[in-house]
């Protein structure tokens, strides 16, 4: 995966100086272009390049997303049975999914 936030940074200069800039969050990805996959290993088997094309392409389309679909933390308890986790839901998060091992700090 790559990184790449350039374009987001030539609009900030520009809206700064035309004096429009304002802070705000920002949350992007693949859709915004400011993530991207830019290397697959050149052996992996077929099977394996489409499935990762048809998820990129899941992705992209916002049909997919890291917290997509029926969610449980590791207590077992449905955090969301379906849709996508809002952004402003996911930098509150205070819990693991199921399957991660591991402790967040005491409050």
């Amino acid at each position: 995966m790559t990184a790449d936030w350039s374009a987001y940074y030539l609009r900030v200069v520009q809206a700064v100086r035309a004096g429009t800039w304002a802070p705000r969050p920002v949350w992007g990805g693949m859709q915004d272009g400011m993530v991207r996959v830019t290397a697959l290993h050149p052996r992996l088997p077929l099977a394996l390049k489409t499935e990762f094309a048809a998820r990129e392409k899941a992705l992209l389309e916002g049909q997919a997303g890291p917290f997509h679909g029926r969610l449980v933390d590791q207590s077992g308890l449905v955090r969301q049975e379906r849709g996508v986790l809002a952004d402003d839901a996911i930098a509150q998060m205070d819990w693991f999914v199921q399957g991660v091992v591991g402790s967040l700090p005491a409050k």
